[in-house]
């Protein structure tokens, strides 16, 4: 599981730069007709418009969640200083903006002691896994990240997370799988309110 759910990080990590070029002006404008470049010829080379930038960031500028609502309807306290104290109404604006840029982005709740931690997490480093079939009921969640010699990994299932590292040094594929020692260890989760996720 691991190892696909780190597949399709790789996949969307490349995806997600091609939007993200986009957005940053990093890509090749095809946009003169031929009566357009015969008459102005030179004139506009090296020059471009990035309407894609304007686009994302307008529509970003207008997400910002106001309060949060339990099922009986009433204003959640709890949840909304649990926002605040996690400084979320600053960094919602760069999730929201991961999210328009490259299709998603994710943010992970927690409650390890009394007080719930939340961040949001770059699309480059995180996947959920859903139940085939149920879209909204999630089977996994997976983080990876790298210190350029080792690859770390956490896995989340809804009744323990795993850790997980393994050497990056050497690129060969046939050489990483005979050399890669993966070290993995199990910390089962608490039952009741600190489990859930």
């Amino acid at each position: 599981m691991v190892s696909r759910l780190a597949n399709k990080i790789r996949r969307r990590k490349m995806q997600a730069q091609k939007w993200s070029d986009y957005y940053n002006g990093e890509h090749s404008l095809k946009f003169l007709s031929p009566e357009f470049e015969r008459v102005y010829g030179p004139l506009f080379d090296g020059f471009s418009d990035n309407w894609c930038q304007v686009v994302v960031d307008s529509t970003n500028e207008r997400l910002m969640p106001l309060a949060f609502r339990r099922k009986d309807g009433k204003l959640d306290e709890t949840a909304w200083d649990a926002w605040r104290r996690n400084e979320c109404d600053i960094e919602f604006s760069l999730a929201s903006l991961e999210a328009l840029i490259s299709k998603r982005s994710y943010g992970m709740v927690w409650k390890p002691e009394d007080e719930t931690e939340i961040t949001f997490l770059d699309t480059a480093q995180a996947v959920v896994e859903y139940v085939p079939g149920k879209r909204r009921k999630r089977a996994a969640g997976f983080r990876m990240w790298n210190d350029h010699t080792r690859e770390y990994g956490v896995l989340f299932l809804p009744d323990a997370v795993f850790w997980v590292s393994r050497d990056t040094y050497q690129r060969d594929r046939r050489c990483r799988q005979a050399r890669c020692r993966t070290d993995a260890h199990a910390c089962p989760l608490p039952t009741g309110r600190h489990g859930e996720r």
